[in-house]
């Protein structure tokens, strides 16, 4: 059985998260300088004031350490190299970065600009640059709409796999909607009526509805609220809708807080619908028996369309021929439920592997790869 978490849990994960942030606000690329060394970054904020005899005076001082992210996003700002070539010790020794980087500050033209940081150990990091238009909307606030949302619409929830750090995403299980009426256990003599077997005989709860989120703090990434399915059967997800019009997407820019929690609530909502909608299309492609001469290039056609890791790719369509070589005929829920068993280390990859999932579910089986369906 999974260890699920409670709202309150995963509120705390955002609130300790939160505790190690900060932000500096109307930085001037012009004030920067680089040390190639130790890769610190200096600045100075967008305070001023106004001195008697001096007139305006320069804001504060301040420094950090460049994390990748933010090296990338300074060097695309002000037109640098790919953060490959900045990366490489030995196309781009540190004296390099450093002439270039400070040769490009000192030439640019002003512009404010949002420095997000947050302090490892002893430490301040820089973890983004951004541009003055970023509307911050960090996990804390974002989690809290989720958690009011949820309370709204009295919904029993566990979370599941919470991951809070400038990416932040979790599933957010309904406790109560489990489509898996019989449990999964199939036909049978004892109960001839029951529904066809989902290949894991239900386990813990069976398919469940769930709400995926997710959220970024460093640009690069939207507020997203989509829909998902559960299955406990090696604690399997599936994520819904991700690049439809049904799914809440929204940009940090321009948006207020309270614009955001309307935008959560009816992101809940829909990410139900589409919940319900992909459970009822899930198990209706128990019914569909796919060829088996054409069982590799369905797993080929997807992991191309989606870009799998080369390790990823080879795994699942092992475990599909496995399951082809033990059973007399492999359905396209099987070929899902084979890929949602693989597991990365990686959680962007990993992320793939769920909306690959939850997109196989959502599309029509090509009739070529059908061998028939069950009456």
């Amino acid at each position: 059985m999974d260890n699920f978490k409670t709202m309150d849990e995963l509120v705390a994960m955002a609130e300790a998260w939160q505790s190690s942030l900060h932000d500096t606000r109307g930085v001037s690329i012009r004030t920067m300088n680089y040390e190639g060394d130790t890769n610190m970054l200096n600045f100075k904020n967008g305070s001023s004031q106004e001195g008697d005899l001096f007139g305006k005076v320069d804001g504060i001082g301040e420094s950090g350490v460049l994390l990748d992210q933010a090296l990338y996003q300074l060097g695309q700002t002000v037109g640098a190299p790919s953060i490959k070539w900045l990366r490489d010790d030995v196309k781009c020794p540190n004296e390099l970065k450093e002439l270039l980087l400070n040769w490009k500050f000192a030439n640019w033209e002003e512009s404010e600009h949002l420095l997000r940081q947050r302090i490892i150990g002893d430490s301040n990091a820089i973890r983004a640059v951004l541009s003055s238009q970023y509307s911050v909307y960090d996990n804390f606030e974002f989690v809290k709409a989720i958690e009011d949302a949820v309370n709204e619409n009295e919904l029993p929830v566990h979370v599941w796999r919470p991951e809070v750090g400038d990416a932040m995403r979790a599933y957010i299980i309904v406790k109560r909607i489990d489509f898996d009426v019989h449990s999964g256990h199939g036909r049978t003599g004892e109960n001839p009526d029951a529904t066809p077997p989902m290949g894991d005989g239900g386990g813990n709860g069976g398919l469940k509805a769930a709400i995926y989120i997710k959220n970024s703090e460093v640009g690069g990434g939207k507020v997203r609220i989509t829909g998902g399915l559960y299955r406990s059967w090696c604690s399997n997800g599936m994520i819904v809708g991700w690049n439809t019009k049904e799914e809440v997407a929204v940009q940090h820019r321009f948006k207020s807080k309270d614009h955001m929690h309307v935008l959560v609530n009816e992101g809940i909502a829909m990410a139900m619908l589409m919940s319900q909608n992909a459970a009822v299309r899930f198990l209706n492609k128990r019914a569909i028996l796919l060829k088996k001469t054409n069982l590799s290039s369905i797993v080929d056609r997807w992991a191309d369309k989606y870009g799998f890791m080369i390790e990823t790719r080879e795994t699942w369509n092992h475990a599909v021929q496995m399951q082809s070589n033990i059973s007399e005929a492999v359905s396209a829920s099987e070929v899902i439920n084979q890929l949602t068993a693989q597991r990365s280390d990686n959680a962007d990859e990993q992320e793939l592997i769920e909306r690959c999932a939850g997109d196989m579910v959502m599309a029509e089986v090509r009739q070529e790869d059908r061998v028939t369906e069950i009456a």
